[in-house]
């Protein structure tokens, strides 16, 4: 897990994006378009926990709309991001699903939406940022280095747990 910690008033400001995205609109994601960020996320090879149904989602959509940041331009998603934080114990919050489509990488738009994600997660009272890489992952993890967080907790190990029929 890579962990950003909290440096009050110190940040790197995002690059300027290019004029190409002047169209461009990031917030919250509308419940009609689900459907696309599943897709951006499937074409950017983001692995989905099994409970990321279109019903879990729609059920989260309901109760916290603003976790779930989308970048659209011309009506089509072109990056998408999820926070999380308990509610109760916010002190560390998590920025889940990063993705940029492939044609518009490399032009400060993961930044922005780091930047943007990181302001929630202050709004909510975290003190500290995280996110969970794949250690194969190179790209990533340059990307996370660069925006600034470090390699915390090296190891996580996790299982899925297939439903069992309980016998009669």
């Amino acid at each position: 897990m890579i962990v950003r910690e909290a440096e009050p008033g110190v940040r790197p400001a995002p690059r300027p994006l290019p004029w190409v995205l002047a169209s461009m609109r990031i917030r919250p994601v509308r419940n009609d378009e689900w459907v696309a960020t599943l897709a951006l996320w499937d074409r950017c090879g983001i692995e989905r926990a099994r409970s990321d149904t279109a019903k879990d989602i729609g059920r989260r959509l309901r109760v916290a709309p603003e976790h779930f940041l989308v970048a659209v331009t011309d009506e089509r998603t072109i990056a998408a991001t999820v926070l999380a934080w308990r509610q109760r114990d916010s002190q560390a919050g998590r920025i889940g699903y990063l993705s940029v489509d492939r044609p518009h990488r490399r032009q400060g738009l993961g930044s922005v939406m780091v930047h943007l994600a990181e302001d929630a997660l202050r709004a909510a009272g975290c003190e500290d940022a995280t996110v969970e890489l794949r250690a194969a992952d190179l790209g990533a993890i340059a990307f996370w280095v660069q925006q600034g967080y470090v390699e915390r907790q090296p190891l996580r190990f996790s299982k899925a747990l297939p439903v069992r029929e309980v016998p009669a």
